[in-house]
C-alpha cells in the first residue's frame, strides 16, 4: 500500500476528473442521544479541561435547520435513529471524494 502524504504524491490531476452528478439524497442521524459527556478529542473540552456544556435545545434546533436546508435544496433526506451509546453518531466520521471515471465507473478517494 502506498501512503499519500501530500498532493504532490497523487499521480493524477484532480481537476481532470470528470464531474460527479449532483447529490439527490442525504443521510442524517437523529440527535436524540447526542451529548458531550465523554470527551474523545480536545475540541470537546473547554479552557478548564472540562467537557463543554451542551445546549441540547440549540443543538436540536440547528440539526432541524440543517435538515430543512437540505429539503429546500430538493434533496431526499433519510434519517436513521440515533443509538444510545453512540452519542457522536450524528457526525460524518470519514470524508471521501467520489467520482465517475471516463467509463462512468464509480470510484472514491
Amino acid at each position: 500500500m502506498t501512503m499519500i502524504e501530500s498532493k504532490q504524491d497523487l499521480n493524477f490531476n484532480p481537476q481532470a476528473l470528470p464531474k460527479i452528478p449532483l447529490p439527490t439524497k442525504v443521510l442524517m442521524v437523529s440527535p436524540t442521544f447526542f451529548n458531550v459527556d465523554t470527551p474523545i478529542n480536545a475540541h470537546m473540552l473547554n479552557a478548564q479541561g472540562q467537557p463543554h456544556v451542551l445546549d441540547k435545545n440549540k443543538a436540536l434546533k440547528q440539526w432541524n435547520e440543517l435538515k430543512s436546508v437540505y429539503k429546500k435544496l430538493n434533496l431526499e433526506v433519510s434519517v436513521l435513529n440515533g443509538v444510545e451509546d453512540l452519542p457522536d453518531m450524528v457526525f460524518c466520521a470519514n470524508q471521501s471524494f467520489p467520482f465517475l471515471d471516463a467509463t462512468n465507473e464509480r470510484h472514491a478517494i
